[in-house]
């Protein structure tokens, strides 16, 4: 009679038969040591290196606003300090200018002021 193979030759594996995973859990429960408490090291690294991540990008964030704030201000001190013949400001984007650089200012003190005062 002839058999089917109960294992179809496309679902066997091919290549070697070698489980680099498996030979090292294998040495590690011979050694007795906590898998358990390896892999909560290692997700406790992986958590970390996250927060790293994400604090970079938050101290990038806050560079780049200061640049901009920074820049805004540079454009208003030589609008207005500058020649009324090189302004190329109307006094409508001067005073969206004066709006927004306020509102960063207070916002910034007060900010600071909570900050110190309730935390």
């Amino acid at each position: 009679m002839n058999q089917k193979p109960k294992i179809p030759s496309e679902a066997k594996p091919s290549g070697p038969y070698d489980d680099e995973r498996a030979y090292s859990e294998s040495a590690a429960l011979a050694d007795k040591r906590d898998l358990g408490k390896e892999a909560d090291e290692a997700q406790h690294e992986r958590r970390e290196n996250a927060r790293n991540h994400i604090g970079k990008i938050t101290v990038g964030f806050i560079w780049l606003g200061a640049a901009l704030i920074g820049a805004a201000v540079l454009i208003y001190a030589d609008h207005m300090m500058g020649p009324k013949s090189l302004r190329w400001l109307d006094s409508k984007d001067i005073s969206n200018l004066q709006t927004g650089l306020s509102h960063i200012i207070i916002g910034g003190i007060a900010g600071f002021l909570v900050r110190n005062r309730f935390v």
